[in-house]
């Protein structure tokens, strides 16, 4: 078969042509270089929130999101059939190929070289120009784009929900083979080319300018972000110390290049922003990341570095709350990258512009909703059978379609109650604390009488309505009437948020709080509005920033160092709407739903924290299931977050593991005359990360897995039922 890049100069048997030595054989070096690295072709670093200690559905999201942004750059398919390899195997097969048509021969002349590699291209041009080679990292990616290819990189970032940031990559290199420091310098200096518009701001992502300052968001960084960092006063690369290349590439590429000062990273972002001379659009980082073992459960001592251009952030508002959104019920709440990810290895399999539609049995607070608000053709709804789930979702949407102006009202109507409470009767919380205000401020604060007075109504009537479930923490919250009456009575979404944030001082401080009940209690309470108030407070600078572009989806604006992008105001506030409608108080027990879905994403409860009895919670695993298959269209896809293994010495009941899962979910399909559709997507064979069955693991309670199906009906039965991806 003729490949379409024979059409292009060079093509690919050119390419490998001149990739042949002296001696007429391939270096497959040469070769990979001039395919991924020439200009028309394209290398894309992504940096994950969290690396393989948690999950490894990173990997997964991002194969999925590639395969559904890239498109022919001459406007063929718009979504062709990819290919991925990792770049060990794209040489190997390469090479080998090239062998088996006659490459070993010593008697070859320059015309059989040309003739194997025009039959090469002939044979297996199409292929070539659809495989994308990725390097997995332990806490990030690589992915080398052929010639003819082109990626909606804006897209891939703002729909991930493990992606932190994504741009172009300029030089990775194994730390222990670096040469010396001129090989960071040529690379940023190719890539910045010779005439840049603005000066590129350049930093090392190092712990001696990060680590010190940004100990608030110590959890977020954790497994992630943080395993990145450089130590720059130790690091050299090859005989240059790295402190002594920063400072010649600020010697000699100063005109083009803004190296950061050493220090507190707050100091230099501040320069930089204030800066018009240096570009905001997008920024260069230094890294190190670590590689992975085949097994693709932890790291190899081989340490990289990477250097990136950061063109896009991604700033889902969501994502800052993560598990700890405005209203909130429980701990076991999915969070949202996880919930994002989940959602995204889906889209590959929906129809291209076709209306999707979605259920979540269990739909609690509304993770998912909120996430599927990012689609406008994905049409959410939900259930649940806690009667407080419509008030808790309606909340959380009205929080993110506020205004900075209506966040920054609520973020100072809490810091007032926050200093009133460690200034009240116990003026050791406050000390035991970083001041949230100065003292004059702390003052005046507390003279206001009158607000004050409504504080403490506000906070003893929140502190009154979760009494109920004081005593049995383990037990699932459940409001009568007259309670859920008196919440709904509150209209003032503030003072529903004290309610909220009574709860979660209950819930997540159980031991302390049997020792000295008020004073835990009050304690905890302070804690958790301390950690909204940072949330709240950056949910206002983002949604403040002024908007650079709004195409109905996404919005993108000028972050700190490159573009950010998040959801559309104006998307998300129709999904408001239509959460009013969409979410229904029903025991999944009774659900017999008689519309068809697209998609059945849903995280079922296992009995893990709570006092589930076992003999319900055993029919209900057995309902969902067979609901999902009688409710799922063919072609219909079923994501399950699924308890696989326990840390604290409490097991999940075996009918709710994965492992049992997945013999029902084969023997339901069988019964309901649907088969389990797999698939020809080829994947690179190591490290084993882009694989499922999926896993999710907090280092406190206990691992997930996330399942993945594809349904179809054929009454031939169950076929790759095995595979518990579906794939």
């Amino acid at each position: 078969m003729q490949s379409a890049l024979s059409d292009q100069t060079p093509g690919l048997a050119d390419r490998l042509r001149d990739a042949h030595g002296k001696d007429r054989r391939l270096d497959p070096a040469d070769f990979y270089a001039s395919w991924f690295r020439a200009p028309t072709s394209s290398s894309y670093f992504f940096l994950f929130k969290k690396n393989l200690t948690v999950t490894n559905l990173q990997f997964a999201e991002l194969v999925a999101l590639l395969r559904t942004h890239t498109s022919f750059r001459d406007g063929r398919e718009p979504r062709p059939s990819l290919h991925f390899v990792s770049t060990s195997d794209f040489k190997d097969k390469t090479r080998r190929l090239l062998t088996a048509l006659g490459g070993r021969s010593k008697k070859s002349t320059q015309d059989d070289v040309w003739a194997r590699c025009n039959l090469f291209e002939e044979l297996w041009g199409d292929l070539y120009e659809r495989t994308v080679a990725l390097d997995a990292f332990y806490g990030s990616c690589v992915a080398f784009f052929p010639p003819a290819l082109s990626l909606d990189l804006r897209a891939v970032c703002a729909e991930s929900g493990y992606i932190h940031s994504c741009g172009p990559s300029v030089w990775v290199r194994k730390v222990r083979k670096a040469r010396n420091g001129e090989e960071l310098l040529k690379g940023v200096r190719s890539h910045i080319g010779s005439d840049p518009a603005k000066r590129t701001f350049f930093a090392v992502y190092s712990h001696e300018d990060f680590t010190g300052f940004d100990r608030e968001q110590a959890s977020e960084l954790r497994h992630g972000l943080d395993d990145v960092k450089v130590w720059v006063e130790k690091y050299w690369i090859g005989g240059d110390r790295l402190v002594s290349v920063l400072q010649r590439i600020d010697r000699e590429m100063g005109e083009d290049v803004e190296v950061a000062g050493a220090g507190d990273y707050r100091i230099s972002r501040k320069a930089v922003e204030a800066d018009p001379n240096i570009d905001p659009t997008r920024s260069l980082w230094l890294l190190v990341d670590r590689g992975v073992h085949p097994s693709g459960r932890r790291p190899t001592s081989e340490r990289y570095y990477i250097c990136y251009e950061q063109l896009w952030k991604n700033e889902n508002p969501f994502h800052g709350f993560d598990e700890n959104k405005p209203a909130w019920r429980a701990h076991t709440t999915l969070p949202h990258t996880l919930t994002a990810a989940m959602l995204n290895i889906t889209r590959p399999y929906q129809p291209p512009g076709a209306v999707q539609h979605l259920m979540d049995p269990f739909v609690g607070s509304g993770t998912t909703l909120l996430e599927a608000a990012k689609y406008p053709n994905i049409r959410p709804a939900g259930a649940d059978i806690d009667p407080l789930a419509p008030r808790l979702i309606g909340d959380n949407f009205a929080f993110f379609c506020m205004s900075a102006e209506q966040l920054d009202a609520i973020h100072q109507h809490l810091k007032h109650v926050v200093v009133f409470l460690e200034g009240e009767e116990r003026p050791e919380l406050r000390n035991a604390r970083q001041a949230l205000v100065d003292e004059t401020e702390r003052r005046r604060l507390l003279s206001d009488t009158a607000a004050n007075r409504h504080a403490k109504e506000t906070y003893t009537w929140a502190e009154g309505l979760v009494a109920g479930i004081a005593g049995n923490p383990s037990a699932e919250l459940t409001l009568d009437d007259r309670q859920l009456g008196d919440l709904e009575a509150r209209d003032d979404f503030v003072e529903r948020l004290y309610f909220y944030i009574a709860l979660r001082a209950v819930r997540r401080s159980v031991g302390a709080r049997q020792s000295d009940a008020s004073r835990s209690y009050r304690a905890a309470w302070i804690s958790e509005a301390r950690v909204l108030l940072r949330q709240i407070e950056h949910l206002a600078g983002r949604t403040r920033q002024v908007t650079r572009g709004d195409d109905g989806q996404w919005r993108w604006f000028h972050g700190a160092y490159s573009n950010e992008c998040a959801i559309s105001p104006a998307l998300l506030a129709a999904a408001a709407e239509k959460a009013k409608t969409g979410v229904e108080v029903l025991d999944a027990l009774e659900s017999n739903r008689s519309e068809a879905v697209d998609l059945y994403i849903t995280d079922p409860p296992y009995g893990f924290n709570t006092d589930d009895d076992p003999h319900t919670l055993a029919q209900l695993y057995r309902h969902i299931v067979q609901h999902a298959f009688e409710a799922l269209r063919d072609g219909g896809q079923l994501v399950l977050a699924l308890p696989d293994q326990s840390f604290v010495g409490r097991e999940p009941a075996f009918f709710a593991h994965r492992n049992f899962v997945q013999q029902l979910i084969a023997s339901v399909s069988h019964e309901t005359g649907r088969e389990l559709l797999g698939s020809a997507e080829v994947l690179p064979s190591e490290p084993d990360v882009y694989k499922a069955p999926y896993y999710w693991e907090s280092d406190r309670a206990l691992r997930r897995a996330v399942l993945h199906y594809r349904v179809g009906r054929t009454g031939v039965g169950v076929r790759n039922a095995s595979n518990p991806a579906g794939e």
